[in-house]
């Protein structure tokens, strides 16, 4: 009988530890269909305007680093050089605060999923955004 419990009480925490861990953030199609158009038309610009408006309904304070990475790049491709380097910064900024995350938030991530991180960028993303950086300088002068 008490085998039988216990089975039973294990199963549905290992179901619920599967249903959690399986779990993700997906992007609801279409979300950015407007930016995406924009680009295509190569209307960096109103890209912009549109990401800037869609921050807070698409992206989470654990996504910052993506948005400051969207945000600078398309600020770079409609010329307003400045507004890319600060966006750029932040991008610096937030990657090396969170690359000192604690283990804790890592052993989460192992438990449930990397969903449970802040996204705290690639190596190739920090290299890339001192490269358009130092684009941007040479386009100020």
């Amino acid at each position: 009988m008490k085998k039988s419990i216990l089975l039973s009480i294990t199963t549905v925490l290992a179901a619920l530890l599967l249903a959690v861990s399986c779990s993700s953030v997906m992007t609801q199609k279409g979300q950015f269909k407007s930016i995406d158009e924009r680009i295509k038309r190569h209307d960096f610009s109103g890209a912009l305007k549109d990401l800037e408006k869609a921050k807070k309904k698409y992206y989470e304070e654990k996504d910052r680093v993506m948005f400051y990475l969207d945000a600078g790049m398309l600020a770079h491709y409609s010329g307003d050089y400045e507004k890319s380097n600060e966006y750029l910064t932040r991008a610096e900024y937030a990657i090396e605060e969170l690359y000192t995350a604690s283990i804790s938030k890592a052993a989460a991530s192992l438990l449930l999923n990397d969903n449970a991180l802040d996204y705290s960028g690639e190596d190739y993303e920090d290299i890339y955004l001192n490269v358009f950086k130092a684009l941007n300088y040479l386009h100020l002068g």
